[in-house]
């Protein structure tokens, strides 16, 4: 087996193990604190809802997290169609919507695990789901003064980590391909996502040692692929021949540029 192709399948099953274990981080924690010691409690969380909130499937990474969260359904004995889908299609106002109407249909009995799509959504719907009684853990997007233990039980985790670092190094790679000079345009995600955002961060610490590489532009394409085709026509027509290199935020943008 050649060397990358062990790589990948030993990847995949690190992140398959990981993502199941993170889905009983999220759903196993609420579910001991439901069936906790007080009868009251254990019969009123007798059979909770699981959900998870997030932008769609059209991207193979979302696609295997929604993965982990039904093997971990399927874990309990039940149907990976037990999971409840709350899919916002990069919209933070569906986002909290959705989440206040299945707060509202399931009377609070309810274990939710949430992209929030963008940092200032995650305390409203954290807020929300404290005050039904519900458990929540939030994945990638929170403002940096919004904290699990400033909400009691409720708030059970938040799981994220920076991108600046592999971002830094996918720049480098494109600007020594690129010979160390020209210039570069950057098409992100949305604007106030924690990502998006340290991904951008990352381009920038590496041209800081490539002088002669200009970074024309960068402009959020929200990690849609449409609207990046968009964005790069537009860039195509203002910079022409100045453009040497293209920096994506994610593969769903690059299949965008691609296009464009």
């Amino acid at each position: 087996m050649s060397f990358i192709k062990n790589f990948i399948e030993q990847e995949t099953v690190s992140r398959r193990n990981f993502l199941l274990a993170s889905a009983y981080g999220i759903s196993g924690a609420a579910a001991m604190r439901m069936f906790g010691p007080s009868p009251v409690q254990a019969a009123t969380y007798a059979d909770p809802t699981i959900a998870w909130s997030y932008r769609n499937r059209t991207n193979p990474y979302w696609n295997e997290i929604v993965s982990g969260g039904e093997a971990f359904v399927e874990s309990l004995g039940k149907p990976k169609e037990f999971l409840t889908h709350l899919i916002n299609e990069g919209s933070s106002e569906k986002s909290l919507a959705d989440v206040k109407a299945l707060l509202a249909k399931t009377n609070g009995q309810l274990a939710l695990a949430i992209d929030t799509n963008d940092a200032p959504n995650a305390r409203p719907v954290v807020e929300a789901c404290v005050e039904a009684g519900a458990y929540v853990s939030t994945l990638w997007n929170k403002t940096d003064d919004l904290h699990p233990w400033d909400f009691g039980d409720n708030y059970v985790s938040h799981m994220t980590w920076s991108d600046e670092g592999p971002a830094e190094r996918t720049a480098r790679i494109l600007l020594e391909a690129i010979g160390g000079k020209g210039g570069v345009v950057h098409l992100g995600g949305i604007a106030s996502n924690n990502p998006a955002i340290e991904r951008l961060n990352g381009l920038k610490n590496a041209l800081k040692d490539y002088p002669d590489v200009e970074l024309l532009d960068a402009q959020p394409a929200d990690w849609d692929t449409q609207k990046a085709a968009q964005i790069m026509a537009s860039f195509i027509t203002r910079y022409g021949d100045e453009i040497t290199g293209v920096h994506c935020a994610n593969d769903t943008i690059g299949y965008g540029v691609l296009e464009a």
